[in-house]
This record gives structure tokens, sequence and C-alpha cells, in this order.
């Protein structure tokens, strides 16, 4: 095998992992804010709440995605097709709450849920 094909390879599964982990992730998420997966993708018009939530569960999903499945940021956005700042920002946002020991424990089981110990 030459070594660019390997090279191709790699990055292909690489950015699959990435991919299904933040599915896996988002699943979660959506789950527990109680909205489905489409309205992160594409959330409603007119109802603030649920595009809050739409919000909060996609940067759940992208934190979950960087720090329980250890997928690199640059990863997650290419597989997301969110830029690299977008992704940093929904990361420090997730960190800023993780203070409040409600938020914490909320994160730590949707991370149990995805070890699937809960």
């Amino acid at each position: 095998m030459s070594a660019e094909l390997f090279r191709r390879l790699a990055k292909n599964a690489d950015r699959f992992l990435t991919a299904c982990a933040f599915q896996a992730a988002l699943g979660v998420a959506t789950h527990e804010a109680g909205i489905a997966p489409e309205d992160v993708k594409k959330p409603r018009r007119g109802n603030q709440n649920r595009r809050e939530a739409a919000t909060a569960a996609l940067q759940e999903a992208i934190y979950l995605t960087v720090v329980h499945y250890e997928r690199p940021q640059r990863s997650v956005s290419r597989a997301i097709g969110l830029t690299q700042p977008a992704i940093h920002k929904g990361i420090r946002a997730i960190e800023s709450r993780r203070d409040d020991p409600a938020y914490d424990r909320k994160l730590d089981e949707l991370q149990l849920t995805l070890m699937g110990a809960a």
C-alpha cells in the first residue's frame, strides 16, 4: 500500500470516527434537552426556548465529542462543518457553565450515558 493511499484512508477513518462520536453525543444531548437532533441542524423560527435548547445541545455535543471521545477540535470542525473558532467558542461556553455544580453533574451524567453506564 502506498503512503499516499494509507494517508487518505487514515484521514477518512478519522473523519468517520469523529462524525460518529459527534452523532452519539448529539443524540444524548438532544434527548436530555427534549428536542430532536433535527432541531439542532435546522432550528425552527419563532420558538426562542427551543432555539436556546438547540444551541445548548449543540455546544454540549461538541464539548462531549472533544472531551469524552478525545477528538481534536480541528477534526470536529471538519466533521460537522463548523469553523474552528465556533468549535472553540462552544467548548468555552460549556467550560464556563461547569462552575455550576448542578450543570457539572448533568454533563457527568451525559458522559455516563455515552459510556452506557446510566
